[in-house]
């Protein structure tokens, strides 16, 4: 699934590293690319298009759009906390901490989302727990 507009976030900054972790540490950091990606999933309640702005202007409206990409996935998704990051772990300077923002894009909850057709949580349980030991 493509996510409409969503190039713009990963426009180059001069001087800026270009391999792809900081890339997608400086897109992710905006906050408002958070927005819109959980936006994209089409969930029942919509983050506010005003936190989905390219230029937010301040780290504090950054960390308050991430705030409220937090909320979202945790209340449409359902996805706990031990599954998620805490707002400090995208701002700091610690690959640690960027590896557990990342987590949540690769949990299943999330992926089935952008990818149609693919096994939600639920189906897979009773495969999983089923599927013959060798």
């Amino acid at each position: 699934m493509l996510v409409p507009d969503f190039e713009q976030f990963l426009e180059p900054l001069l001087g800026a590293p270009e391999d792809p972790v900081s890339q997608l540490w400086r897109c992710f950091r905006m906050g408002s690319s958070l927005c819109v990606l959980f936006n994209a999933m089409r969930p029942v309640s919509l983050i506010e298009d005003s936190r989905c702005q390219l230029n937010l202007g301040s780290a504090n409206d950054c960390k308050a759009a991430t705030y409220h990409f937090l909320q979202g996935i945790k209340k449409e998704l359902s996805i706990p906390d031990s599954e998620s990051f805490m707002i400090h772990n995208l701002y700091s300077d610690d690959t640690n901490g960027f590896v557990k923002v990342c987590f949540p894009f690769f949990s299943l909850s999330f992926f089935t989302l952008f990818c149609p057709g693919s096994p939600s949580r639920h189906s897979l349980i009773p495969t999983v727990l089923l599927a013959p030991t060798v």
